[in-house]
């Protein structure tokens, strides 16, 4: 059974890490390394309010070999409390989508 199309059989995969384009440490070239190294076949880099990863972390994965689907983390408020909304599967390069956090580094 495929569970990840192009990955034949079961994925290792990380589906929530941040890159240094928000809260995290790494740039997209790290993650892509540390993910080859640790055995994962599918990442997304769901960094908050961008998808500014997703300008180079394409091309990183095609040359590692690696699978990704597009993510990002929403900050968002509904009636007064904060949450967080993951995102994926969208097409990063997508105008209005990114428009909704490009100017908004806080919450939605």
């Amino acid at each position: 059974m495929r569970l990840v199309p192009g990955i034949p059989g079961p994925a290792t995969l990380d589906l929530h890490i941040h890159s240094h384009h928000s809260d995290g440490a790494q740039t997209p070239a790290q993650i892509v390394s540390a993910a080859r190294a640790a055995g994962l076949s599918l990442i997304s880099v769901a960094d908050h309010n961008t998808v500014a990863a997703y300008r180079e972390l394409p091309e990183l994965c095609r040359q590692a070999g690696l699978a990704y689907i597009p993510g990002v983390e929403l900050d968002c408020l509904h009636r007064g409390h904060s949450y967080h909304l993951l995102a994926y599967g969208f097409d990063p390069g997508d105008r209005d989508f990114a428009g909704l956090f490009a100017n908004s580094p806080g919450l939605l």
